[in-house]
């Protein structure tokens, strides 16, 4: 089999790649962005694999895999991003049709074919202001508590529209920032601050309600949640003066909470609940304590990560959690890049869509069935953000032109969503810069990073 790869890389095997692509170079960009208008925007055509491959290999620049074809490993649940509210500002903002396209974009055949989405519960950074679902209180029986504005207008009829669109049953699960702030130690979104009282107390059988309240409205709105996380980052506002919406949890005080107050609410639900969702570079610290727990242990279904840091702390440390604990899945959960700063570090870097093929690769390599990035979209300035945290997105948005723009990362994210589909078994491979799978419909599929700057030959070895 011969795979060429063209500078990051190509696919054959089950599907190519193809692309019409307008080409515009913003910013700081070392790369082309594809721009989207009404004029024009590129398709991710799919086509089926051809019955014979080259065997010419050139020898002088091959790269050589062991797979171990007859070894699947888990399944794969999806790919995807989050739907913040910044994200849904920019699709708010742009004309109807360019709506259409940016939709299908991230969930049609047409398009990446993301299948996993992630949902805030209440505001965070990337919302024009600090907000709950509850800011009335005290209110101990949630009698206030009300979906948000964005959430009832914008997101939604989003995923409303993204269900009529898309080849596959997406999958949503929600994290929380900073619960309403009367149930807080400091009384505000950010800073330091912890729950008030201790677990099985009123504040903490609360908070575990309003979790349940979401997922029931949520529902009653035709959006099933299949998961939510216990908390997003609990080690901000813990030890880290966050300067956006947080709730600070240390290791004992999260797993006791799960078994006196979370988990009971939850007990009778559908909806399940993954752990952690921060770093890994303070992984052990917190499963360790979590894991103590037989009702975390057997009650809750998955463990969610972040990537900052991943470059410097090694991958050993998710893999021996999960060979320690294999019937909770890993899902990667948030990761983004910095939006940087030109001769300082590019703005718009190709090296950023490396990153992210680099990291999934790992990752599902080591038994993850999920890849989230964090916002789908944002501004040309990477927000709105209140914090004044912007960051890199796949897709940037210029309202005042109506049109966006489709950054490296949104075609190396696509490479893996739209090839390794749900359903799709990871095949084991001696490669740390090539993912190979089963496909439900039977193809092979795989994906190869090249960092260098010529073409490279892929040759599989049985």
């Amino acid at each position: 089999m011969k795979i060429g790869l063209a500078r990051a890389f190509y696919i054959t095997q089950s599907v190519v790649l193809a692309l019409k692509c307008d080409p515009v170079f913003l910013l700081a960009s070392d790369s082309p962005l594809c721009r989207c208008s009404s004029h024009s925007c590129d398709d991710l055509v799919v086509k089926k694999p051809p019955d014979d491959f080259d065997d010419d290999i050139n020898e002088r620049s091959i790269f050589r895999t062991g797979v171990r074809w007859n070894a699947p490993q888990q399944i794969v649940r999806g790919f995807g991003g989050a739907l913040t509210d910044a994200t849904l500002l920019q699709y708010a903002n742009l004309s109807s049709d360019l709506q259409t396209e940016l939709l299908n974009g991230w969930f049609s055949s047409k398009g990446s074919e993301f299948a996993l989405v992630r949902l805030p519960i209440g505001g965070t950074d990337f919302s024009t202001h600090a907000y709950t679902l509850n800011d009335d209180g005290p209110d101990f029986d949630l009698e206030n508590f009300l979906l948000s504005e964005i959430d009832l207008q914008w997101r939604i009829p989003v995923i409303n529209a993204a269900k009529d669109v898309s080849p596959h049953n997406i999958g949503y699960f929600a994290s929380m920032w900073s619960p309403p702030v009367w149930l807080k130690t400091n009384g505000d979104f950010n800073g330091i601050g912890k729950l008030r009282g201790s677990p099985g107390d009123i504040y903490h059988q609360t908070l575990a309600r309003y979790y349940r309240k979401y997922v029931d409205e949520m529902k009653e709105n035709g959006v099933s949640i299949i998961a939510i996380t216990s908390q997003n980052e609990p080690t901000m506002g813990l030890f880290i003066n966050s300067e956006w919406n947080a709730l600070g949890w240390s290791p004992k005080t999260l797993r006791d909470w799960l078994e006196l107050d979370l988990i009971p609410e939850f007990r009778n639900s559908s909806t399940k609940i993954w752990l952690f969702d921060d770093n890994r570079i303070i992984l052990r610290q917190y499963i360790n304590y979590l894991m103590s727990s037989e009702s975390v242990r057997n009650e809750t279904t998955g463990i969610a990560l972040h990537w900052y840091w991943d470059k410097i702390v090694p991958a050993s440390i998710s893999q021996n959690v999960h060979k320690e604990f294999p019937d909770h899945e890993l899902i990667a959960s948030e990761a983004c890049t910095s939006r940087g700063v030109a001769g300082r570090e590019l703005a718009l870097s190709w090296k950023h869509g490396e990153d992210y093929s680099l990291d999934i690769i790992q990752n599902f390599k080591i038994g993850f069935t999920a890849w989230v990035d964090w916002n789908f979209a944002l501004n040309m300035s990477g927000g709105p953000n209140w914090a004044r945290n912007h960051r890199n997105a796949p897709t940037l948005v210029d309202v005042d032109k109506n049109e966006f723009y489709r950054l490296p990362m949104f075609y190396h994210l696509a490479h893996f969503s739209k090839f390794f589909t749900p359903g799709t078994q990871i095949i084991p491979s001696d490669s740390s810069s090539a993912l190979f799978g089963k496909r439900p419909d039977g193809y092979f599929t795989a994906v190869a990073v090249n960092s260098l700057e010529i073409s490279t030959d892929l040759d599989r070895v049985i």
